[in-house]
């Protein structure tokens, strides 16, 4: 915990990049299931830090294996993953920077149990995840 908030927040009108593949994203359908956000500390990447396709190349790299390939991106403001979970009293969210050794750019999705920050939540509350779902701006591979 004091790992997570010994890290720097986000500001609001920061852009992130989520990779998308199978079973949370159906690219023909075009469809971005609540199970991309549903686990605490979903991992995103910064646009302001690496291009698109530096991001992709790292991610390919990185979550690529047989039978599953990244099908596709989202990008989203930091402000609409926060906005979703504000009509929620037991739920904040923050997206924090953590970069890692092959991916500088990388970034996580924190939900905290209030806005005090005292707790972690295990799960993003269904409603909060598909609320994100829907403000993705996808683009297909």
């Amino acid at each position: 915990m004091q790992k997570i908030l010994s890290r720097k927040c986000l500001e609001d009108d920061e852009n992130l990049l989520l990779a998308l593949y199978p079973p949370s994203y159906d690219s023909e359908k075009g469809i971005v299931t609540k199970s991309a956000f549903k686990n605490n500390g979903t991992s995103v990447s910064r646009k302001s830090i690496l291009s698109v396709d530096d991001i992709l190349q790292i991610l390919d790299f990185q979550l690529s294996k047989p039978g599953r390939r990244i099908e596709g991106y989202g990008c989203i403001m930091v402000a609409a993953v926060k906005e979703a979970a504000k009509a929620s009293e037991e739920l904040y969210i923050e997206v924090t920077e953590d970069p890692v050794a092959d991916n500088e750019a990388h970034a996580e999705i924190i939900a905290f149990d209030s806005k005090d920050k005292q707790g972690l939540k295990k799960k993003i509350p269904n409603p909060v995840a598909k609320e994100i779902c829907r403000s993705l701006k996808i683009t297909k591979r």
